[in-house]
């Protein structure tokens, strides 16, 4: 489990990417919540550079364990790299455990 503190915000979340037929499939769960404006999902190909892909609204104060999920319609062949970014309300950033994901390329191989 990741604990991640930015300032007055405390998520305690796990984040997790499975790779589907067509998509790769993106869910993590909060514990709580505190100020948390909204969650940044990011995608990468060499695991360095990532490029964000979707944002999804957080609950922003909760002591109820919430579950957020996202999709990559549109995954990379071969090793794809994704990290979730969690923001507050006042623009600060944490970022999760980067996952990996290994899909087939065109010709059908993993490589």
């Amino acid at each position: 489990m990741l604990k991640i503190v930015i300032n007055i915000v405390k998520v305690s979340t796990w984040f997790d990417a499975t790779n589907q037929q067509t998509a790769v499939a993106l869910s993590w769960k909060t514990e709580s919540e505190k100020e948390t404006d909204h969650f940044e999902v990011y995608r990468s190909e060499d695991g360095l550079h990532f490029e964000q892909i979707n944002s999804i609204q957080a609950s922003g104060n909760t002591n109820i364990a919430r579950f957020y999920d996202a999709r990559d319609e549109r995954p990379l062949a071969g090793i794809s790299y994704y990290k979730l970014g969690i923001v507050n309300k006042q623009g600060e950033r944490e970022y999760s455990e980067v996952k990996s994901v290994q899909r087939l390329l065109s010709d059908g191989q993993i490589h």
